[in-house]
């Protein structure tokens, strides 16, 4: 009851999960929160969770909140595919292609740039190499796992439990972090969009 408001990122508010759009609320109630706390959700795309602690920051410094709570949240492997412009009913045998919502989305058409497109233009015109990259992206996998065998985040994770396969699971560290990753495997990743 300490908590005042609610700060949730999500990458993307749609996903295969029918309540996709309610994980904000959802992850409130769900840690305790009562109903009556205000529970924002908050779509910057990749910089979500960043800006939910953004914004719990703006509730403390201009007095909506004492606590706040921010978080962020992602799950790209639900973005649904989708079909455009049925609401209404097709006409008989008109084709109707389903559009791949993570690529579809991800075009910035102010510019006509993918955001992956983005990067690697930022890559070219700063001069970026591939392995000084790949370095960056190591020490990056080093650090976590540093900080994870240092206990660093213990305090900032909870185990959940999931269905996989009907059988139950339980995550307790996030599935991104590759402790192993080593620079001939980084150097062995394809080049994708240039």
């Amino acid at each position: 009851e300490i908590i005042d408001t609610v700060n949730i990122g999500q990458v993307y508010g749609i996903s295969g999960s029918s309540d996709g759009g309610l994980s904000p609320r959802h992850a409130a109630l769900k840690s305790g929160i009562p109903q009556e706390k205000p529970a924002l959700g908050i779509s910057r795309l990749c910089g979500s969770g960043f800006q939910a602690v953004v914004n719990s920051a703006q509730d403390i410094i201009t007095g909506a909140a004492n606590v706040s709570l921010a978080g962020g949240t992602e799950n790209m492997s639900t973005v649904p595919f989708v079909v455009r412009n049925t609401r209404f009913g097709v006409g008989l045998g008109a084709k109707m292609p389903f559009e791949d919502v993570l690529t579809s989305s991800s075009l910035d058409t102010s510019c006509n740039f993918t955001m992956p497109e983005t990067a690697e233009n930022l890559a070219e015109k700063y001069g970026l190499q591939r392995m000084e990259v790949d370095q960056f992206a190591l020490q990056s996998q080093q650090r976590w796992k540093a900080a994870h065998d240092q206990g660093v985040f213990k305090a900032e994770m909870t185990p959940v439990t999931v269905k996989v396969k009907r059988q139950d699971k339980v995550v307790e560290v996030d599935e991104h972090p590759r402790p192993d990753t080593t620079t001939d495997m980084l150097s062995r990743l394809p080049v994708l969009f240039r």
